[in-house]
């Protein structure tokens, strides 16, 4: 499985996430409560400008699920 690249469409500004998720199941979609500080749902990574971006955060990766 290749190296997914969490970046804005420039590359800058760079993101430090604290975590990420992927999903692949809409089952497996996490308590959204549980989650401490701030998170980020990220789809097809197609979007211009800086979507994917949560610094610090948690980015969920909903790239899997169709």
């Amino acid at each position: 499985m290749s190296q997914i690249s969490y970046e804005s469409w420039g590359r800058y500004p760079k993101a430090e996430h604290k975590e990420i998720k992927r999903i692949f199941w809409k089952d497996e979609l996490p308590d959204l409560q549980s989650i401490e500080g701030s998170f980020l749902p990220v789809g097809y990574l197609k979007s211009y400008g800086d979507s994917c971006l949560n610094n610090g955060g948690t980015l969920l990766d909903m790239t899997g699920i169709n």
